[in-house]
């Protein structure tokens, strides 16, 4: 345990799902929260709704709005950069069904954040679920300032790059490799 930060805040920025899987939003926030010595606000609802009438009616709850707002207005905010493959963290974590990669796939997306996806060169891949997803925008992420995303590996090197073109990303933590690899890709695909 490392030196406690006084008055520190921890705000969940994108729902989860009660899949049983290890990567859990909840769980994260609690072990984060819990080795910062911060108060955490959880967002316990599915990063993924069945409808927007539902949204809508979760948004009306005046903690779940008050949680939200608070990670939209945080002074800095920690993503991950997620890859469109069949064995994706989305996936496994019971967010949604893999037929839905194919569809992301088909419409030239590379990667999310937050299940918010893009495509190689950072614009927004828009699905008919993209309005039922429980997270922060890109314009949200934009208007935080540093925004810091950890990814790594071979097999996210495309979807880090668009992740970096969405201008979202202020600071990346990635190891070298994955690195290099990544500067060689916007080499090859800058217009």
């Amino acid at each position: 345990t490392g030196k406690k930060i006084e008055g520190l805040m921890l705000a969940q920025a994108i729902g989860c799902a009660n899949s049983g899987e290890s990567f859990n939003p909840i769980r994260l926030a609690s072990i984060m929260g819990e080795k910062l010595g911060a108060r955490v606000y959880h967002l316990p609802l599915p990063a993924v709704v069945a409808s927007v009438q539902a949204k809508e009616i979760l948004f009306d709850d005046r903690s779940i709005r008050s949680c939200f707002e608070m990670a939209k207005n945080a002074t800095r905010a920690m993503i991950g950069i997620g890859k469109v493959a069949p064995d994706a963290t989305v996936v496994s974590a019971g967010f949604f069904d893999p037929m839905m990669i194919d569809e992301l796939r088909a419409k030239g997306a590379v990667g999310d954040i937050s299940c918010r996806y893009f495509d190689i060169n950072g614009k927004p891949v828009i699905t008919d679920f993209d309005s039922r997803v429980i997270s922060l925008t890109f314009d949200d992420l934009r208007s935080i300032n540093p925004v810091i995303a950890v990814s790594g590996g071979e097999d996210k090197v495309t979807a880090i790059l668009g992740a970096l073109r969405t201008k979202c990303i202020d600071i990346l933590v990635v190891d070298e490799p994955t690195a290099r690899k990544v500067m060689a890709l916007d080499r090859k695909t800058s217009n």
